[in-house]
């Protein structure tokens, strides 16, 4: 009977270890769940200054109101792409204009990096402030590969942009029948008829190009020969002043004599452009600058081509038109230049006052200004210094390394060498010290004798010279001694330090 009653009062003490805790009370609750709200609230605050952190970063990196990546993207540099992927930041981060990175890289026909942006989040169809897109770019600069990608990842064949065009206006005019294909399995047929600012359709743009295969491939698919610009010309009108005759006669329906007459006119207006675009440059040079702005291209381009026009509806002769249109356009050029400093920027009106008065005095001086020098580079030029630069930082990473390496052994070889000349000045410390001494001792010896001599021809200059001597080279032995000292300290403080 005992041991069931010991049995029952075990059980019993195991029961009370089990036995749950006692109830929160309200304000507990409330507490805990003031504790758990925190630190919920506390994560969340963490996330956003993360958050933060990395976009602060992002725009620390912008150079030129351009990120890094999208820099990177541009030139094609992978490793750089993936290393800055690594770190988290914003794939779809716009510059100036409204960019992206994928749009840089589809434009430069960096595909792989089109790839990485593509698999790590970037906006297939993201347009920039006019409008355009990856699928735009990369249809315009020929790359089939990039243009099939972006179609994958959602990119809308049909977007037009700000001016009306497409990517199927770009394929046309540019003679990719690949990515005209394309395009057109991917909707951009319903883009057959679409006209631009100016406009003009893919067949206009086709032909006005001399794009044969493109203009057959339009026409299979239903596009209309009889599309007009805004000046009412047809595809075979621009055909032919651009001189794409057979083109326009064989494809598109010929022309008639009044288009024949509006061609002539057009090839007219194109050469007036050119030649004033010509002088634009010329000028360009001759005030220092390696290439001209479109500003005074177009400018005086338009100059021209608006007195050509007017000239031309009052009847005047070829001659004349020819005339008149140049000195429009020498004329603005005159004017560009007074009112714009050498590098193009325009003048504001204290520096367009000043200018005048200068130029008053040099009239009334006899003194003829000359425009001031200015360096700026060329595109051409610009690719150039970028493509060196970026060859001078490959080399000069591994010109680095190399450095590194070598830096090494030497430092391996000085540490020897250090120790053996360490080695080398203690003996010759120590064997100084020694003819030194050995020197104190005969210098003591020769003038013992002569100070202790009474003989009265002894030159009493030569003993004072040899003592002095003798002290100097006392004085010596014990610089001699103390640089033995020193130079073994040092040597014990350097195992230290390796220790």
């Amino acid at each position: 009977m005992a041991r069931q009653s010991n049995s029952k009062k075990g059980k019993k003490g195991k029961n009370a270890k089990r036995a749950k805790a006692p109830a929160m009370t309200k304000a507990e609750k409330a507490a805990a769940k003031a504790e758990k709200q925190r630190l919920k609230e506390e994560a969340a605050l963490l996330a956003a200054e993360e958050a933060a952190a990395i976009e602060k970063e992002n725009q620390k990196m912008a150079s030129k109101s351009e990120t890094a990546l999208h820099g990177a993207a541009e030139k094609g540099d992978i490793a750089t792409v993936k290393k800055l992927l690594k770190k988290k930041i914003n794939v779809n981060g716009l510059d100036i204009e409204n960019k992206t990175a994928l749009q840089n890289a589809a434009k430069n026909g960096h595909t792989e990096i089109c790839k990485l942006l593509l698999k790590a989040g970037a906006e297939a169809d993201l347009p920039d402030l006019k409008g355009r897109t990856p699928l735009q770019e990369a249809s315009k600069k020929g790359f089939p590969e990039i243009v099939q990608m972006l179609l994958k990842k959602g990119a809308k064949a049909d977007r037009i942009d700000t001016k009306g065009s497409s990517a199927l206006h770009e394929s046309s005019k540019k003679g990719h029948s690949e990515i005209m294909g394309a395009l057109v399995s991917s909707g951009a047929d319903k883009l057959l008829h679409q006209q631009n600012y100016k406009g003009l359709s893919p067949l206009h743009e086709a032909a006005r190009k001399g794009q044969e295969t493109l203009v057959d491939n339009l026409l299979s698919l239903g596009a209309d020969p009889d599309t007009r610009d805004i000046h009412g010309n047809r595809p075979a009108v621009l055909a032919h002043a651009f001189g794409f005759g057979d083109l326009a006669a064989s494809k598109l329906g010929g022309l008639n004599e009044e288009e024949l007459a509006e061609s002539a006119k057009i090839a007219y207006i194109e050469e007036t452009k050119e030649a004033a675009k010509d002088m634009a440059r010329a000028n360009a040079t001759e005030m220092g600058r390696l290439i001209p702005l479109k500003s005074e291209v177009k400018g005086a381009s338009e100059a021209a081509v608006a007195v050509f026009l007017a000239k031309l509806k009052d009847g005047a002769s070829n001659e004349e038109i020819d005339t008149s249109s140049k000195q429009a356009a020498e004329a603005f050029i005159e004017n560009f230049n007074a009112t714009h400093d050498p590098k193009g920027n325009p003048l504001t009106e204290e520096e367009l006052a000043a200018r005048e008065a200068e130029a008053d005095e040099a009239a009334e001086a006899g003194v003829v200004l000359e425009p001031a020098e200015v360096d700026m580079p060329s595109e051409e030029m610009e690719e150039a210094i970028q493509a060196a630069a970026d060859k001078v930082e490959e080399v000069a990473k591994a010109a680095a390394e190399k450095v590194e390496e070598v830096a090494e052994a030497a430092a391996d070889k000085v540490q020897v060498a250090e120790i053996e000349a360490t080695q080398e000045v203690e003996a010759a410390i120590e064997e100084a010290a020694e003819e030194v001494g050995k020197a104190v001792e005969e210098a003591t010896e020769s003038v013992e004798p002569a100070s202790d001599d009474d003989d009265e021809d002894d030159d009493e200059d030569e003993v004072d010279a040899i003592t002095q001597r003798v002290q100097e080279l006392q004085e010596e032995q014990e610089i001699l001694k103390k640089a033995a000292v020193i130079m073994k300290k040092g040597k014990k403080g350097k195992k230290k330090k390796k220790k």
